[in-house]
């Protein structure tokens, strides 16, 4: 709840919070408070990592500038990646994963 609430205080989450925008939250934050890497998956394992930056550096933290966009492109399941998404879901446990990983993974980018 701790979490929520700075991000929510700092714009990077809206309130009420909104499912699955949580990685998005947490990269943009990480990136705009130069925290270093954030594991996205699972997300346990980020949320863990976020806690422990609330701990270790509590502080001002830098706002939401309003202009960065988290983009998590995902492959397409179709039968021509269908071997490589297959292979990539049986090391990574999960179908969904190894669609975000075929496709390049996430990542942010400026808006204008």
């Amino acid at each position: 709840e701790e979490l929520q609430r700075v991000l929510q205080e700092l714009k990077y989450l809206p309130e009420p919070p909104e499912q699955g925008i949580m990685v998005a939250a947490l990269t943009k934050f990480f990136h705009v408070n130069r925290l270093g890497t954030l594991t996205l998956w699972p997300l346990h394992q980020g949320l863990t990592e976020a806690f422990a930056a609330l701990e270790s550096q509590a502080g001002a933290w830098l706002p939401n500038p309003g202009d960065l966009i988290f983009i998590s492109p995902r492959g397409s399941g179709d039968h021509r990646n269908s071997m490589a998404t297959a292979s990539t879901a049986s090391r990574s446990g999960t179908r969904d994963f190894a669609k975000m990983a075929t496709a390049g993974g996430p990542f942010l980018t400026h808006a204008g």
